[in-house]
């Protein structure tokens, strides 16, 4: 008889998210829908980071186009094609998710912290923690406190 023995394994489960400028690498974990760009109600009297709003799940959700809230691109795009709805990761009042706009379809990435390769500094202002080398990518892991900062002082 065999016996099974247990392996523990550090493999992460991310998200890699395509922007025009760059890919965002989010966990998985943090991640509650991907879907395609829907009718988002414009903006008015909000940042521009801000590309509007929809409802989901009865909720009001911020759909935030990172590379304007962070400094790679001074005017928003709303040609997106897929939406990814993100759990806030902080307890405290304001809204509970909101959405990173994405030029592309995500992809899920499963990686180890070995196979994670620090890379040259993202070239950000702000809303960056590290830029990550994917083998010949690179992406950048989103700051998502700052994010949803930024969200719960608007929202």
């Amino acid at each position: 008889m065999r016996t099974a023995v247990a392996v523990e394994s550090n493999e992460m489960a991310c998200l890699v998210l395509p922007l025009d400028e760059c890919d965002l690498l989010v966990p998985n974990a943090c991640v509650a829908e991907v879907m395609p760009w829907r009718r988002v109600k414009p903006a008015t009297g909000l940042p521009k980071w801000c590309l509007g709003t929809l409802v989901w799940r009865n909720q009001t959700v911020a759909i935030v186009d990172f590379a304007v809230l962070s400094g790679l691109r001074d005017q928003p795009r709303l040609n997106r094609r897929a939406l990814v709805v993100i759990n806030r990761m902080t307890v405290r009042e304001g809204a509970a998710i909101y959405a990173l706009a994405c030029a592309g379809l995500p992809r899920v990435l499963r990686t180890t912290e070995e196979e994670l390769q620090n890379a040259p500094a993202p070239d950000t202002r702000q809303g960056a923690l590290a830029a990550i080398r994917l083998g010949a990518e690179t992406a950048v892991v989103p700051d998502l406190k700052f994010v949803e900062d930024e969200v719960c002082r608007t929202f």
